[in-house]
Formats: structure tokens, sequence, C-alpha cells
């Protein structure tokens, strides 16, 4: 998990204004997921989705600005999301999905793990969809969904 004091301090120390103004964005984000009502763990899944919704609000903003023709507040925000994404775990290619539901099949005796002719229940669909979520939080979920019905008979 990130260790974000840690950061706040180094982009201090190095005189970074615009690191040190994302830095303290994502600090008040994360205290507000652990102290939100009926907060769940936090844990480096939900870490990592924090992530990403930061960095998709970043986009949308960067593209609203930009309609808007202020282009002052575009390279701000754009500093601000390639700092978030340096922070984020590289992206998950659908190739190792699909190796993660053959495994998850082959466990779960949907098909013999040797081939992909892995035929997954309708009824074990969204339970297939979670453990893979679980096993890659950082994957987009509707390229899991996508996959997954591929297998479902």
């Amino acid at each position: 998990m990130i260790d974000i004091n840690k950061l706040i301090r180094e982009a201090m120390k190095s005189n970074d204004r615009d690191a040190l103004r994302t830095y303290q964005n994502l600090k008040a984000e994360i205290q507000l997921v652990k102290t939100a009502k009926n907060a769940k763990e936090y844990t480096e899944a939900v870490e990592i989705q924090l992530l990403s919704k930061m960095c998709k609000k970043l986009e949308d903003a960067i593209i609203s600005f930009s309609d808007a023709g202020r282009d002052d507040l575009v390279s701000s925000y754009t500093i601000e999301l390639h700092i978030l994404q340096k922070l984020l775990p590289k992206p998950v290619s659908e190739s190792e999905i699909c190796s993660a539901i053959i495994l998850w099949c082959a466990k779960n005796g949907y098909c013999d793990g040797v081939t992909a002719d892995c035929s997954i229940p309708k009824k074990e669909m969204g339970i297939t969809i979670k453990a893979i979520k679980d096993k890659y939080p950082n994957a987009d979920g509707k390229l899991i969904a996508k996959i997954v019905k591929s297998y479902v008979v």
C-alpha cells in the first residue's frame, strides 16, 4: 500500500507543489474512505479502486475544461493525473484475465484446465466475475464481465 505521508514529505522536501497538492488530495480521499459510514477495511484493492476513481474524475475534468477553453486548468489537472497514474499498478491484459478464468474454471470443475474450452453455468457467472475481480482489483470490471460472458453456457 502507498505510504501517503512519506510521499507528502518527499514532495515538500523537493518543493514540488503539483505533487504535494496531488498527494494531499489523495490523503483527503483516503480519510473519507476510511471514516465513511459503514466503511469496509482499507485494503490494497480499495486503494486501487480509489486511485482509479480519482484518475477517471480527473480525465472527465480535463475534457470539460478543454471544451471550455480553460488551458490553465487543463495543464494543472493533466499533471495531477500523471502523478496519480504513476501510483497505479500496470493494467491487466485480456490474456491474463482469460488465463485466470480458465484456472478458476478448472479449480471449480467447469473445464480440464488444459484447453480454453470452459463452460461456466449462468448461475455461477456473478461468482466468477467476483473471483476474478478479487484477483485483479485494478482490472476493468466491464472487460472482466464481457470475457466471463463469453464462457457462459
